[in-house]
Formats: C-alpha cells, sequence, structure tokens
C-alpha cells in the first residue's frame, strides 16, 4: 500500500497536467453556464483558501502519519459549510450543482495544494499558492462555463441571444472536456508567453 502511495504521489508530481486534468475535470462538467462556472470557481477558492488557514495553524500539532485524515476532515468539514451556505442563499444552483458541489472536498487539486505547500511550506508560500490556484481555477472554470453556455444553447444567460441555434454535444460531459482542454491550452500558453515562450526542449 506504502508503494502504490509512493508511486501515485510521485507520478502526480513528474506530471503536473495529469494533476491539473483530475482536479478540474469534476468542475468543468458541472460548468454548463456562467453562472454555474462561477459558482464552482468561488466555492473551489473559498474551500482552499480556508482549508489552509486550519492546515497552517494546527499543522504542528498533527503527527505526519495522519496528514491525509487530517487533510481530508478539514475539506470535508468546510465543503459542508459552503454545501450549506448555498442551500440557504442559492437553492436552485445548489440543486443545479448535485453531488458535485461536496466532492470538491476530495478535489486531487485541493489536497495537492494543502500537502505541498499548507504542511509543508511557509505560511506566506502556503497563502500565495492557495490564492494563486483560487483565482487560476475560478478564472478557468468561468471561461468554460461560458463557452460552453454560448456553444449549446447560443445565448449568454438566457437574455442575449448570440446565435440562433448552438450545438447540444457542449452542454454534454464530452463537450466539457473538449471546452476545458481548449481553456487549458490557451491559459498555457498566456503564461508561456509571459515568461518569454517555450524552451523548445524535447
Amino acid at each position: 500500500m506504502h508503494t502504490l502511495h509512493r508511486f501515485g504521489k510521485d507520478a502526480l508530481a513528474e506530471h503536473p497536467a495529469l494533476l491539473t486534468a483530475l482536479g478540474l475535470s469534476p468542475l468543468a462538467v458541472k460548468s454548463t453556464t456562467l453562472a454555474s462556472g462561477v459558482v464552482l470557481g468561488l466555492a473551489f477558492a473559498a474551500l482552499l483558501a480556508l482549508s489552509t488557514l486550519v492546515v497552517l495553524a494546527v499543522r504542528r500539532c498533527i503527527p505526519g502519519r495522519y496528514k491525509f485524515a487530517f487533510l481530508l476532515l478539514i475539506t470535508s468539514t468546510w465543503a459542508g459549510v459552503i454545501d450549506m451556505g448555498l442551500q440557504a442563499f442559492l437553492f436552485q444552483m445548489r440543486t443545479a450543482l448535485d453531488v458535485y458541489l461536496p466532492l470538491i472536498a476530495v478535489n486531487a487539486l485541493i489536497l495537492a495544494i494543502l500537502d505541498k505547500h499548507g504542511w509543508d511550506g511557509t505560511a506566506g508560500a502556503a497563502g500565495m499558492q492557495a490564492g494563486l490556484a483560487g483565482v487560476m481555477v475560478l478564472l478557468m472554470i468561468s471561461a468554460t462555463g461560458l463557452i460552453r453556455e454560448v456553444l449549446s444553447a447560443g445565448t449568454l444567460s438566457t437574455h442575449v441571444h448570440i446565435f440562433s441555434r448552438g450545438m447540444p454535444i457542449f452542454a454534454s460531459s464530452a463537450g466539457a472536456f473538449i471546452v476545458l482542454g481548449c481553456v487549458l491550452a490557451l491559459f498555457n500558453h498566456a503564461l508561456a508567453s509571459r515568461s518569454g515562450g517555450y524552451s523548445g526542449g524535447g
């Protein structure tokens, strides 16, 4: 079991694109509109930020062998709080998100950031990483929801009609992965351009 856990951890460390895809895919599936994308992105960012604060506050008191169980306890608790908040104030949106909202508690991207930066990193670095990751996920999932809404229904928020007939495939899970792949490619290209372009290595 230890060998399998170590293999999985090393595989994700060596392939950050795989980790990103695992973390964003469940969010992208339910981001069928701009509104749902924004809500899911905000829920992700809030859960990550709140969990990071708790981990930074008590990490010295928790034995390392209980680390993963502790991280799951913290993320599950905050996911429940966020879930109840949405039920109280955005009930229709919460109903539409179904079980995907509570599942943010076991999101691979959140757990990896808490493990690497929240548990082992400095407070400043952990806070910065949580903030940056939250903003990036919010932007990517919101963009995914916006594109899917326009392409599948031809409208934006049911008020702005962009074209008369949409393409239903973009309302499906397959359409979510197509759009998410394009959004990730655009974000990676933008980040690479800002850092001076690709290295060109094979």
